[in-house]
């Protein structure tokens, strides 16, 4: 009982080493995308891989309708495409190639939209295990690709949940960002209308005294 505890414990360690080395994780990434323009990026997978990624609009003021992500596979096929008026998505792929993500923004004709839009996206690379699968592995090399395949889904879930955290805090960033030029704006405003009350106040405190001065004098 002891020594298969062992054995597994090792098993485990193992696949989560070998799951962190071979994957190549990219961090989120922040562009802006001009209005009738599409915006591409690509990605190598040097070797069997799954490829995946996720994409977040981050102006919530802005419409959707407009805009479009695509993941173009190594032959150029679409892959994936969001779906209309969606702010967010997430996309999977096996394979090995160029692989590219475009983001289109106004590009269609018939749409009268002409805001940029910020958005938020990540792709990354996860190797998968090299080894022949025609060989006939033992019962620990079996479990050690299991555990690998486990090690890699739940990273990926990890790295989905660390995107959308940092595209929600680049939402608040610009959030708070806009909340304080609009407090800025009013403190100004309240400011000049504070200064403007009192130059009319004393003008009419002025024109009064005047006033009352020249009918005493009559």
């Amino acid at each position: 009982m002891l020594r298969a505890i062992s054995s597994t414990s090792v098993l485990l360690s193992t696949a989560v080493v070998l799951a962190l080395a071979v994957s190549f994780a990219s961090a989120s990434i922040t562009v802006d995308v001009e209005s009738e323009t599409k915006a591409c990026f690509a990605t190598y997978a040097e070797v069997q891989s799954v490829v995946s990624g996720n994409y977040d609009l981050l102006d919530d003021s802005l419409g959707s309708d407009a805009f479009k992500a695509i993941f173009y596979g190594p032959d150029g096929s679409t892959i994936w495409s969001s779906e209309y008026e969606a702010t967010e998505g997430s996309f999977t792929a096996t394979g090995s190639g160029r692989y590219e993500l475009c983001f289109e923004n106004g590009t269609n004709k018939n749409d009268d939209d002409d805001d940029d839009r910020a958005v938020g996206f990540a792709i990354r690379v996860f190797p998968l295990n090299a080894h022949d699968p025609n060989d006939k592995n033992g019962p620990d090399e079996s479990m050690t690709d299991q555990l690998i395949e486990a090690s890699q889904n739940l990273m990926l879930d990890l790295e989905a949940l660390s995107d959308h955290q940092s595209f929600m805090r680049s939402r608040e960033r610009d959030h708070r960002e806009l909340s304080e030029k609009i407090f800025a704006r009013v403190v100004r405003w309240t400011l000049l209308e504070a200064v403007v009350l009192i130059v009319v106040s004393g003008g009419q405190v002025v024109y009064l005294r005047k006033f009352f001065e020249k009918r005493r004098r009559f």
